[in-house]
């Protein structure tokens, strides 16, 4: 999956998990995925 699909994605579950109430406190709604051994993204808190 290339970086930008996955940026896409992990914003669309952010969004998905946001809207039904599903996104704890505790994350301030940050979520991640790892890129590679040595990369990740990276979303930022508080932004739907």
């Amino acid at each position: 999956m290339s970086r930008e699909q996955l940026s896409l994605e992990i914003i669309e579950a952010g969004r998905f998990l946001y809207g039904r109430g599903w996104s704890p406190p505790a994350t301030s709604s940050n979520y991640s995925a790892r890129l590679s051994a040595s990369e990740a993204l990276l979303t930022v808190s508080g932004k739907h």
